[in-house]
């Protein structure tokens, strides 16, 4: 993940030698370090540093018999503000590393919602004990390498009265659609029927961008990045203590989702303000709540 270090400010770090570099700051002056064993005697640690406020570098590295630190990867992040609740957050193990990507069914989005789980080191010791493995609580954010601001689609109140409404109908529609209701099926596939052909109505006069309000679309191969449109609702200007690069820490509403966005500056096109909308491709992160066992 080390093109989305130039998210949080790390514009120069393409190779290992820069990479390593950062990771002796981290190591020299954690800000928090916390150490597990998994369920195969090994034991494990995760430190991490910010280099500016709620974002940093966090290492996942193995402790031998001799007390050494060996680093196995590292990976930047965000941590987010706004806490959401699923009904069940399932958490896969990636097979070649000691990280994990969290999966939750969002009726919002119709589709699973995968994003990379930030605190690793609470995860792997609860998967040890095998204690309360059901987690229902996470804040969403992600880090941005590619973006622009759009103009905000002016709506009068009572439109955006009908599309909260219409959106809490097709996210009971859709719950009720995996369980197997055809009469939720079939009107779901009517409500598509009707949105295809007001788009392609709209299309032949109106710019595609003022139809299409916020989008939440997959991107690329990996399946904890997406493509999005999102309304801003606040906007803060961070610097990266080291570098002194600027970062534009973003508030998003998308979909019905709140998720924080970190991008660098130089990667964002236009001046972000609230009421505008961030167009741009997102690496996905997530903080679970573990009920005092959540690291950061």
């Amino acid at each position: 993940m080390h093109k989305f270090m130039k998210a949080i400010g790390f514009s120069n770090c393409y190779t290992k030698r820069q990479m390593d570099d950062v990771i002796k700051l981290v190591m020299a002056a954690p800000d928090e370090e916390e150490q597990v064993q998994d369920g195969l005697g090994r034991k494990l640690f995760q430190m991490k540093k910010e280099f500016a406020r709620n974002m940093g570098v966090s290492i996942i590295g193995e402790i031998d018999k001799r007390g050494f630190r060996n680093v196995l990867f590292s990976f930047p992040y965000l941590i987010g503000n706004h806490t959401t609740t699923e009904d069940d957050i399932q958490l896969q193990k990636f097979a070649e590393k000691d990280a994990y990507a969290g999966i939750s069914e969002d009726y919002n989005l119709g589709v699973s919602l995968i994003f990379y789980l930030i605190n690793i080191a609470p995860i792997i010791e609860r998967q040890n004990r095998q204690q309360n493995l059901e987690y229902q609580k996470v804040r969403l954010s992600a880090l941005s390498t590619e973006g622009k601001v759009l103009f905000g689609v002016q709506k009068d109140p009572q439109l955006i009265n009908k599309d909260v409404d219409g959106q809490s109908n097709r996210s009971t529609l859709i719950q009720e659609a995996k369980n197997g209701d055809m009469d939720a099926i079939e009107n779901l596939t009517l409500e598509d029927i009707d949105l295809y052909t007001m788009i392609s109505r709209r299309a032949l006069t109106e710019d595609v961008y003022s139809i299409v309000d916020t989008t939440f679309m997959p991107y690329g191969v990996e399946s904890d990045q997406y493509s999005i449109i999102g309304h801003i609702d606040t906007v803060e200007r961070c610097y990266n203590r080291t570098t002194e690069e600027i970062i534009y820490v973003l508030q998003i509403d998308c979909n019905g989702m709140d998720i924080k966005v970190a991008i660098n500056q130089e990667d964002l096109v236009g001046e972000p303000l609230a009421g505008r909308r961030f167009k741009g491709n997102i690496w996905l992160q997530g903080l679970l709540e573990l009920n005092n066992l959540t690291m950061y």
